[in-house]
């Protein structure tokens, strides 16, 4: 009762001092007839208090395994929900299903995917049925129920007292090790909340004898329970594998077990690294213990996600008398507006190993979790969530067993720091007890945990969102519009998180509607077709609403009906006399009205009309339908309105003459006025006028012509093509008896080559064989729609022909390339008069000689470097050689 005695004794001297601050003059007496008028109201008032408080003690949390979720209708299938009440707040929170790495290696117990574990939030229990447990709200977390999802009450108190101790009850791989509570007002301490070794499981020893000698390599990151080789890896956040249950690889956040032999185990993480085991070293060749449990590996801080600490790895076990690993801490969740706290303590610290006596050590228990949310703390609160101890290890003198190593320090999640003395301390590594040459210092390499973390608090998830059942509340229905106005369809229904798609039948089958092609909501429960057109006439809508919550619903179709509005159209025929027929070509329209312009109206279809007087007259025809009206009007000239009209003759390129010819109609045309573009003259008032073109182009003609009742233009765009005489002109490039022409020309448009052989072409860039050697007179001729151009060269093709070959002897051309002069040498003498004349690359005579016997020379000058052909020529036979002159002259 100490802390109530410290309230009111605070609260008296308050109300004195206030009430008797103004009285300074008033005799001793006075204000101790005050004091004890005071004391019996105050008892009072803090009595009553007082009785408001509710006393906490024990476990205060119930809890239930839930063994299935129905998202939809937000129930939840327990093992036992005895324990909980309609209209009680309660805590859901997934402690395991973290998928990690199996593979015999360093990265054994990595976390792959983190999966739900750690994701909770708070909800209120509508109803219980059985052991099925139904919720306010629907979850916000996706859940899985093979990682260990567990419900947990969530005491709510106006303000309370911690009498005695409170717990969380021991986590037991199923539910359990979690303490929440939430007080409006104030949370007073009397006594410690503690939540220590109440997290995940240290692992067990497991007693196996041991068939090692000093060759044998015990050093795998994971073991079947049966193998000797390892000892059992502490609880985390992934299950345990079959077949993968022992050896040094951390379990995610559980600590690694000893390997063979009598290593230490590994301590259990938290969000920090947890420390790995001692080694076992024995003198001569006795079995040593070099690969001692991994510590556990650290959980990804997630502010969403809290969790339970570690459990510490088993020390590896062949005489029965190992260690266990330790338990990590449990979760704390305190939620209160001022928490008092007297000096006393919050702990969730993991659990220290125990000692082991001639085999491995336990690792310690990692830190748990501690969230706080408090507006203000009155006095200092000791927080602690502490790594476990590694265990302890006695041995003979002769070897050195290994100690287990030491659990992380937790974590601490509050919005208040302040009055809070905070020990997140990782635990120390055990200790060799025996005093031992064999061993490097006492922990023998076993190490410390690292030091946990305190992070910012975020709200506990809640959803807020009920669950509605799905209902259909209209159907989407026919609807009949005019074209161009909007339309709409809408399907309304009932149901969490719903998903809309509108569909169209033009005829084709059903599709999707995709978003921004004259639509709008198609993914919501209105569709609208903002501008309704005269294709979608008959066009069926419907709405698909799918959700994780019901099956695929179609909607009902409705059919879209869309009535065009009307479009004025009409012609007229002049018969003479001021008279008109007119033709009403209009759609859609169901009355009509005419306006003639001269003072009259008729309401008829194809009406007939006779003006009184000559002029121009505007004609209006309206045309109506349940969509609105419409106009259209059109001049009518009685009397002969000129028209004007023209054509043209012309042949050939630039400079060309065009002779204009009017063509134009009406009475008693008094004037004309031609518009010439690019033309010479620009402008004339002849009737058909002479124009010369002298640049080509695509031209415009303009004619306007005028009578006594007014005037009229006509343009002819782009009329006039006039073309320049096309350029010919063209390169080739001969390989062997391969040629390759470039075509040079400007201002055609077809082209038409002859090879000299009897061969041609129409491609713009051809490429030829020839078939014998020989000079060919190559030629292209080019041309556009008015005139054309042509060119030839000779091209020089050096190939032998076999008939050839017996009637000129073998001779022999040298130097080749070539200086200066050039010389023939028969292999004997000719028969005849032999003439060796030399071109140049394009087939132009350069020089000529005549061999007269074995040898003929020629020696041209002034020649540019380049490729030369040489032709030696008797009366039957010509042959081409190609020779490459080195310099110029």
């Amino acid at each position: 009762m100490n802390i109530f005695l410290k309230i009111i004794s605070s609260e008296i001297g308050q109300l004195r001092q206030c009430l008797c601050a103004p009285m300074k003059s008033f005799p001793s007496k006075a204000l101790f007839k005050l004091d004890s008028l005071l004391l019996p109201i105050l008892f009072l008032f803090v009595s009553s208090n007082l009785l408001s408080q509710t006393p906490l003690s024990g476990v205060i949390n119930h809890y239930a395994e839930i063994t299935d979720i129905d998202f939809c209708e937000s129930k939840l299938v327990t093992d036992d929900a005895s324990a909980f009440t309609i209209g009680e707040q309660v805590l859901l929170i997934q402690m395991k299903g973290a998928i990690i790495n199996e593979s015999n290696s360093a990265a054994f117990g990595d976390v792959l995917e983190i999966g739900g574990a750690g994701l909770l939030e708070k909800n209120e229990i509508v109803a219980i049925v059985g052991n099925e447990v139904f919720l306010k709200y629907l979850l916000s977390n996706d859940y899985e129920v093979a990682g260990a999802v567990q419900l947990v009450s969530f005491p709510k108190y106006s303000q309370a007292v911690v009498s005695e101790i409170i717990s969380p009850a021991k986590w037991d791989g199923k539910k359990g090790g979690v303490l929440v509570i939430e007080v409006e007002e104030d949370l007073i301490l009397q006594a410690t909340i503690e939540a220590d070794g109440k997290g995940f499981r240290g692992a067990s020893t497991n007693t196996l004898s041991s068939d090692c000698t000093f060759l044998t390599n015990a050093d795998g990151y994971h073991y079947s329970l049966s193998n000797w080789r390892g000892a059992p890896k502490g609880e985390g956040i992934a299950d345990l594998i079959q077949g993968k249950e022992q050896g040094r690889g951390a379990q995610a956040n559980g600590g690694g077990g000893g390997n063979d032999h009598n290593a230490g185990g590994g301590g259990g993480a938290n969000i920090t690294n947890a420390g790995e085991g001692g080694k076992t070293s024995s003198p001569g060749l006795n079995c040593d213990g070099d690969f001692p449990g991994k510590g556990g590996k650290p959980i990804q801080n997630a502010p969403n996600r809290w969790f339970l600490g570690g459990g510490g790895g088993a020390g590896h076990d062949n005489n029965g008398s190992g260690s266990a690993g330790g338990n990590g801490g449990g979760l704390v969740i305190i939620l209160a507006k001022r928490i008092i706290s007297n000096g006393n303590a919050i702990s969730a610290n993991g659990e220290s190993a125990a000692m082991a006596i001639g085999d491995g050590s336990g690792g310690g228990g990692a830190g748990g979790t501690v969230v706080l949310v408090a507006e203000e703390i009155m006095g200092q609160l000791s927080i602690s969530a502490v790594g476990g101890q590694g265990g302890f290890v006695q041995n003979p003198a002769d070897r050195c067993n290994g100690p287990g190593g030491g659990g992380s320090g937790g974590r601490f999640i509050s919005n208040n720091f302040n009055s809070v003395n905070l020990n997140l301390s990782g635990g120390l590594p055990g200790e060799n007890m025996t005093v031992s040459s064999q061993c490097s210092d006492p922990t023998n390499g076993a190490a410390q945990g690292q030091a946990g973390l305190q992070t910012p608090y975020e709200e506990i998830p809640i959803s807020e969102v009920e669950p509605i059942p799905f209902a259909i509340l209209s159907q989407p229905i026919d609807k009949l519009v005019c074209e161009n106005d909007a339309a709409f369809f809408e399907f309304l229904v009932m149901g969490n998180f719903l998903k809309y798609q509108w569909q169209v039948n033009d005829g084709s089958g059903w599709q999707d509607i995709p978003s921004g092609i004259g639509y709008a909501g198609e993914m919501t429960p209105i569709l609208e077709i903002p501008n309704s057109i005269l294709s979608q006439n008959a066009f069926s809508y419907r709405c698909l609403v799918t959700g994780p919550c019901i099956s695929n619903m179609l909607s009902a179709a409705a059919v879209l009906t869309v009535e065009a509005v009307p479009q004025a159209a009409f012609d007229f025929n002049y018969l003479g006399n001021g008279q008109y027929t007119f033709e009403n070509n209009s759609i859609n329209a169901i009355a009509y009205l005419w306006d003639f312009g001269d003072g009259t109206t008729t309401s008829e279809i194809n009406p007939d009309h006779t003006f009184a007087a000559d002029g121009q007259y505007e004609v209006t025809l309206t045309a109506f339908n349940d969509c609105g009206e419409i106009m259209i009007t059109q001049s009518v000239t009685v009397g002969g309105f000129p028209t004007a009209a023209f054509s043209a003759a012309y042949f050939g390129c630039t400079p060309v003459d065009v002779q204009f010819q009017d063509q134009s109609s009406g009475e008693n045309i008094q004037s004309y006025f031609w518009e010439f573009e690019g033309g010479d003259p620009s402008i004339s008032n002849q009737q058909h006028p002479l124009v010369t073109y002298a640049e080509p182009g695509i031209y415009d003609v303009t004619l306007t012509v005028q009578n006594a009742l007014g005037e009229h233009t006509t343009t002819k765009n782009d009329y006039l093509e006039i073309f320049a005489t096309p350029q010919v002109s063209f390169d080739f490039l001969v390989d062997s008896v391969t040629v390759y022409f470039s075509n040079n020309s400007t201002g055609a448009t077809y082209y038409f080559w002859d090879f000299g052989d009897g061969n041609s072409s129409d491609e713009f860039e051809p490429v030829h064989i020839y078939s014998q050697g020989g000079a060919y007179q190559v030629s292209l001729s080019i041309g556009n729609p008015a005139c054309g151009s042509v060119i030839s060269q000779q091209v020089f093709i050096d190939l032998p022909n076999a008939a050839e070959e017996t009637i000129l002897p073998a001779f022999t051309i040298f130097p080749n390339p070539f200086s200066e002069g050039i010389t023939v040498l028969f292999a004997e003498n000719p028969n005849e008069q032999t003439v060796i004349t030399l071109f140049d690359g394009q087939g132009q005579f350069l020089h000529s000689g005549t061999v007269m016997g074995k040898m003929g020379k020629l020696k041209p000058t002034g020649l540019a470097a380049g490729l030369y052909f040489l032709q030696i020529q008797n009366s039957s036979t010509t042959r081409y050689v190609k020779l490459l002159k080195l310099n110029a002259d």
